[in-house]
């Protein structure tokens, strides 16, 4: 299979098995498969990930951007967040895009977005500030992963919480990115200052990062 990293940003066009045009525009994200590897989801807003389990992708030299509000009778979508259970039983599935952040959490996920063009989110919840966050971050590089571990173990040191950062069955791994969840440990989720310790973990990435 090819590396998914492949499509973005390619105009793409995918098709039906009736050669109906199912969505078009140009990729800016994908998601991966994680039972059957040959199958991939890609996005062109962020929010809707098309498979290539039932459908073609043609890439083309330009297309303009067409997303329906939602995908067409002949494919089966479900929200991402079920993916473990449906697995590959989905064509379509639905995320929520950078626009749906939750308010609380969106001002530590773009000071993030901000540390380096090699680091991106692509997730994040926080349960509108009621309940534990987590972030999935995007690494693109192996400096900007190694500063932002020295980051971390330096915060980690001199807290009186723990920050991880891990891998897990929902994140990607491929020959040219990583992904990543970053949320508080165990012990420390659903405190009251769980925000609290974001926001000084945010600060501290931000001194390390402004001299890399």
């Amino acid at each position: 299979m090819k590396d998914p990293n492949f499509y973005i940003n390619k105009y793409i066009k995918i098709l039906d098995k009736n050669n109906n045009i199912v969505a078009s525009g140009k990729c800016t994200s994908f998601k991966p498969d994680f039972v059957n590897e040959d199958i991939i989801y890609i996005s062109f807003d962020d929010k809707w990930y098309f498979s290539n389990k039932n459908c073609i992708f043609n890439i083309v030299d330009y297309i303009d951007s067409y997303v329906p509000n939602e995908p067409p009778a002949i494919l089966t979508w479900e929200y991402w967040r079920k993916r473990e259970e449906l697995k590959t039983n989905v064509d379509v599935y639905r995320d929520f895009c950078y626009a749906e952040i939750d308010p609380p959490i969106k001002p530590y996920v773009d000071r993030l977005n901000k540390l380096s063009p090699a680091i991106r989110t692509i997730e994040s919840c926080c349960g509108h500030g009621k309940e534990s966050w987590h972030i999935t971050i995007l690494f693109c590089d192996i400096n900007s992963l190694s500063m932002f571990l020295k980051a971390l173990y330096a915060f980690n040191k001199t807290s009186n919480v723990q920050i991880e950062l891990y891998s897990s069955f929902g994140v990607c791994i491929t020959d040219t990115t990583v992904q990543f969840v970053l949320e508080p440990a165990y012990e420390y989720r659903e405190a009251d200052f769980d925000l609290e310790m974001l926001a000084k973990l945010v600060k501290t990435l931000e001194k390390y990062f402004i001299h890399f």
